[in-house]
């Protein structure tokens, strides 16, 4: 039997918990609980081959996002017995089996925004993967990245919405596996049509009672950014599609258009062309450049500490 897997992506903060939080309610669906960082960690320590088959066991096996408790700590070193090299794909694929071993024909869904600037990677893990992306305006997602994380540089999360949204175009445009866009704005005012879209992309069932869940999920107050508190959700709430507006400043906004004005035009997001003054504008414009380029070499020295960790 062909193992099936889909993959749900896009910026983070774009409405990838609220689409895994819908399909954990289909029983066709073996819906991984929480991110799966630890597939881009092991590349990034790896690469597409691993030679230390026991080094990688152990890392995935100490790793906080993997579900150790339901793959099984015996039974994965037991299929991995003997190996003394194994490709990333087949270790994973591994992982999943067991995972999913009581219901084999079910897809395993991986949910991590991360993966939308990952496609080429995930589709040879995973042959014959289903991509679902999520979009939502960037404005909004870039409120809400700020508001989850306070050091955010809008200018970090506007050009990495642009590169989602250009990414997941390319793909399409290579038709290299099923690829499906879903707006947040849409899931949230029409989920009924969507999420049957969703099910009939993945060629699942689709009933109504999917529809009513609930959630506890930490609600961020974009009054104090980095603040939170746990809140009980129900079902598809639309109040968070314009909270932006209240909160952004007319510089913040004119940042993100000017990044993302020709992707919003794809998803029909209207422009609102803030009137700025050049001379208050140019030093907001220079502060998140740099704030986003203190970012970037962050996560470089990140993925160096990765390679240097795993030679």
């Amino acid at each position: 039997m062909a193992e099936k897997f889909v993959v749900v992506a896009g910026s983070p903060r774009s409405g990838t918990s609220l689409l895994r939080t819908f399909l954990t309610r289909s029983a066709a669906l073996c819906v991984h609980k929480t991110e799966p960082h630890y597939v881009i960690d092991l590349y990034q320590r790896h690469g597409r081959t691993i030679t230390d088959v026991k080094g990688a066991a152990d890392f995935l096996l100490s790793h906080e996002k993997f579900p150790a408790a339901e793959v099984g700590e015996a039974e994965l070193r037991k299929a991995l017995e003997g190996r003394t090299s194994i490709s990333l794909s087949e270790l994973l694929r591994t992982c999943y089996r067991l995972l999913n071993r009581e219901h084999p024909e079910r897809p395993v869904v991986l949910k991590h925004p991360g993966f939308i600037l990952h496609l080429d990677l995930i589709k040879d893990l995973f042959p014959g993967v289903f991509v679902i992306h999520s979009i939502r305006d960037p404005r909004a997602n870039a409120h809400s990245q700020r508001t989850r994380w306070p050091s955010t540089s809008l200018w970090d999360a506007a050009s990495r919405w642009r590169s989602s949204v250009r990414a997941g175009r390319e793909w399409q445009a290579r038709r290299a596996t099923p690829y499906l866009e879903i707006r947040y704005e849409d899931l949230v005012t029409e989920p009924d049509a969507t999420c049957a879209t969703i099910c009939g992309f993945l060629g699942i069932p689709f009933d109504q009672a999917m529809l009513a869940f609930d959630h506890v999920e930490r609600e961020w107050n974009p009054a104090n950014p980095g603040e939170g508190a746990k809140r009980h959700y129900q079902g598809f709430e639309k109040q968070r599609i314009h909270k932006w507006k209240k909160y952004m400043a007319p510089a913040e906004v004119k940042l993100i258009e000017d990044r993302c004005r020709d992707g919003m035009a794809l998803f029909d997001y209207e422009l609102m062309n803030p009137q700025v003054d050049v001379s208050a504008y140019v030093p907001y414009y220079l502060k998140e450049r740099k704030k986003a380029l203190k970012k970037s070499v962050k996560r470089m020295r990140k993925r160096l500490r990765l390679r240097v960790g795993a030679s």
